[in-house]
């Protein structure tokens, strides 16, 4: 299960170990990066499906041309614009892998990020999710390491540290390919905060873990889906978290009942709309600090609507 290959050379077999689903849609340039991070893994028994959500720019062409020069690359692609929650759920469909990677592609696995959480699934079978460390950059990626994969440091992941955050990101995580027979795969009504739901959803179900090592490198670019969503990222996170309480408690929850969600309450919105705004001037100081200040001024500019009071006073 999830068993690493100890050859430099792809692997053979009909079933690959590992897939490394990705969905994409006008991804280029960072998906170039990223690709390229996927197909040097020191871990070589994997597929790397591709959904492409839709792409009006090269992104498909790239693709097309990776998966002629790499028969580990397999392209999907989806008629018009799914969204991400959507473009997930097909892949999760099309994967082979025993076990699924998560990489967005705007980011950076490490080296032996699968070599090491493969490893480790392998070791530890009762394990649905494992997750990961990751460094976060702005413009140039930190150099990867080259070091050999371990996985001395390992944390345990439970469903009440769960609550209170979500404690790896979406670009680290491998799961088990057998949730989905499980029901346990991402809902079409998390547009966003998809990954933490489904975590939340697992943590009750079974052992959730991650590694105390970096797997990832995370970009942080105004224009980025989190950043340009932060409102809806926390909203969709507190839903999450309403949902999980419900679930621990009956077994179910609204979401699955009768396709609802449930409403926040008035002290949880305004929370909501403090962090929104805590986050993005925090984010707007990262980006001046890098010298990205046409990057900074916009996101000090969602700022002023999420949270004015704050926003003004850090300008």
């Amino acid at each position: 299960m999830c068993t690493p290959a100890h050859s430099s050379q792809p692997e053979t077999q009909s079933a690959p170990a590992v897939t490394v689903l990705m969905a994409v849609r006008n991804g280029l340039p960072h998906l170039r990066a990223a690709a390229a991070s996927v197909l040097a893994q020191t871990f070589r028994n994997l597929e790397f499906l591709v959904v492409d959500d839709g792409s009006t720019d090269d992104t498909p062409a790239f693709l097309t041309s990776l998966a002629r020069t790499d028969s580990r690359v397999r392209q999907v692609r989806n008629d018009q614009n799914l969204g991400l929650t959507r473009s997930l759920l097909r892949g999760m469909q099309e994967s082979r892998g025993e076990c699924i990677a998560r990489l967005d592609a705007d980011d950076i696995a490490m080296p032996g990020r699968l070599q090491a959480q493969a490893s480790f699934m392998r070791d530890h079978p009762d394990v649905l999710v494992l997750g990961g460390g990751h460094e976060q950059f702005i413009d140039s990626p930190p150099q990867p390491t080259t070091a050999a994969p371990t996985h001395d440091g390992v944390e345990e992941v439970s469903f009440s540290s769960l609550l209170e955050r979500n404690r790896f990101c979406h670009s680290s995580a491998i799961f088990r390919r057998r949730l989905i027979a499980q029901g346990l795969t991402y809902r079409e009504p998390f547009v966003r905060s998809q990954d933490y739901d489904l975590w939340l959803r697992v943590a009750l179900a079974g052992r959730v873990a991650t590694l105390q090592r970096t797997v990832c490198l995370y970009r942080r670019a105004a224009e980025a889906v989190s950043l340009r969503h932060m409102h809806e990222q926390l909203r969709f996170a507190e839903l999450a978290r309403l949902l999980a309480r419900e679930r621990q408690i009956t077994g179910t929850d609204m979401l699955d009942r009768i396709g609802a969600f449930p409403p926040l309450p008035a002290d949880v919105k305004r929370r909501i709309q403090r962090q929104s705004g805590a986050a993005l001037v925090y984010f707007a100081q990262r980006m001046a600090g890098a010298g990205r200040s046409g990057s900074a001024c916009r996101l000090l500019g969602r700022a002023l609507v999420a949270n004015p009071a704050l926003a003004i006073r850090e300008i």
